[in-house]
């Protein structure tokens, strides 16, 4: 039996499921999750790496902001986004700025056809490692068009 919240929810996401397509509407949740997952790893692996590091090194800050020093990564975080980004004067900017961005593409598309467990799979492709290899050859493209927008003889 459905309960009124649940009716609602198929009202509005069936058309939207319609729209999209089971199996994108599956391929983009699950990229969110992974993503999510992703982000969550980095986060502890940074606090992780910094606390041992503040321990080694006997400094105080990432042993002591926030409890167990969980507030050194978002200080970290917070300080990089409001740093001066510094642009050369003779970069060629869309190229320039497109190729980080290019390379966070491979291990993205890598997740989806990695199998996680038995039933967690986002999708399960015949030539998934082709796509994981082929798409990892984007990552030498970003290098190259970074180095090359940079109109730098040496970054090339």
């Amino acid at each position: 039996m459905q309960t009124a919240f649940d009716q609602g929810l198929a009202r509005i996401l069936g058309p939207v499921i319609d729209f999209l397509g089971t199996d994108l509407f599956a391929i983009l949740a699950g990229l969110i999750v992974a993503l999510g997952l992703a982000q969550v790893n980095a986060l502890f692996l940074v606090w992780l790496e910094r606390k041992l590091a503040g321990h080694f090194q006997l400094r105080i800050g990432p042993k002591e902001h926030g409890p167990f020093g969980l507030l050194q990564t978002i200080i970290d975080g917070i300080k990089l986004l409001v740093k001066d980004l510094v642009r050369p004067r003779s970069v060629d900017w869309p190229m320039y700025a497109l190729a980080p961005i290019i390379i966070l593409v491979p291990p993205l598309v890598a997740f989806v056809v990695l199998p996680f467990g038995p039933l967690m799979i986002i999708r399960d492709m015949s030539v998934g490692f082709l796509l994981i290899f082929a798409f990892g050859s984007l990552t030498v493209l970003a290098l190259l068009m970074g180095g090359f927008a940079s109109n730098n003889k040496y970054s090339l």
